[in-house]
């Protein structure tokens, strides 16, 4: 079974943080199935996958054979956590989270997206969306508390609908799942 909304893309990711010399740099994939399906692949040395359902996140570590599964509904500030983040792909759900400006440049639009909720404030300060004349993303920069930056530039930008089988995770065997929000 297949829904609208649907985007996939690869990206390159920098990571610049105070606790580090270096920024890391990351590559991966992800598609995103609005309003709030996503599956995201980093590959390299730190592997992981991150899927969600809308209902269960799951964040898998192929290296150590780890899993940590997360219930949405549980916990309000996970939930706004996740669901603001996903807000910068679901351009419908945006104003429900941020305070928005919004600027016309020769390639495209840029928008700066600062959180309305005190909450949410506290994981990211602010995040600037780059779009394309097409409205496909080209780059995100996310501006961390105490000054941590996660640049992210997106390439091979696909518009398709997933089926929801795509957005399923089933830890394979010998994996040690845990919980670490359940009540």
């Amino acid at each position: 079974d297949q829904q609208g909304g649907g985007m996939s893309a690869d990206f390159t990711e920098v990571r610049k943080t105070r606790l580090l010399k270096e920024p890391q740099v990351t590559q991966g994939s992800m598609i995103f199935q609005s309003p709030d399906k996503f599956r995201r692949e980093l590959e390299g040395g730190n592997r992981s996958i991150t899927v969600s359902n809308g209902r269960q996140l799951w964040i898998y570590y192929p290296n150590f054979k780890e899993a940590e599964l997360y219930a949405m509904g549980e916990q309000r500030f996970f939930d706004d956590s996740i669901s603001a983040l996903t807000a910068g792909l679901s351009y419908a759900r945006m104003p429900q989270y941020y305070k928005i400006e919004a600027y016309r440049d020769p390639t495209g639009y840029r928008l700066i997206l600062t959180p309305k909720k005190r909450n949410l404030r506290r994981i990211i300060e602010q995040m600037t969306l780059t779009l394309g004349d097409d409205l496909d993303p080209v780059r995100t920069v996310v501006e961390l508390p105490k000054s941590d930056r996660l640049v992210t530039d997106y390439r091979d930008v696909q518009r398709t609908a997933f089926p929801a089988s795509r957005f399923e995770f089933k830890p394979p065997a010998g994996t040690n799942v845990t919980k670490p929000m359940s009540r």
